[in-house]
């Protein structure tokens, strides 16, 4: 359960916890973590990572590729396509802007 493990993380990497509270329940600037499908035509397609996060406040912490490999951490050149599944975080209000944006141009989270 959620509960048990974030038991046993407190236990074995406090001060972990404690970052990961600290940045995810800042009141006003709380952190959310997402995961995105790029679709066909959707804002993000084509851009890099450097352009995703200058665009839209967004950081991307792990990508599963179209062709199914996964990058942790990928690099800032790395290039967003279609059928890639993006895990981001972002503030509420960043992740918010990026809906709008991407409901504007036609895609779909």
């Amino acid at each position: 359960s959620i509960g048990a493990r974030r038991m046993a993380m407190l236990s074995l990497r406090p001060a972990v916890v404690d970052f990961i509270d600290r940045i995810a329940y800042r009141p006003g600037r709380e952190m959310q973590l997402e995961s995105i499908d790029i679709e066909v035509g959707a804002s993000l397609s084509g851009k890099t990572m450097a352009e995703a996060h200058h665009d839209y406040g967004i950081t991307v912490l792990a990508m599963r590729t179209k062709d199914g490999e996964l990058l942790t951490n990928p690099p800032d050149d790395q290039p967003i396509k279609d059928g890639d599944r993006l895990i981001i975080i972002g503030t509420k209000k960043k992740l918010a802007e990026l809906d709008k944006a991407i409901e504007v141009e036609g895609g779909k989270k």
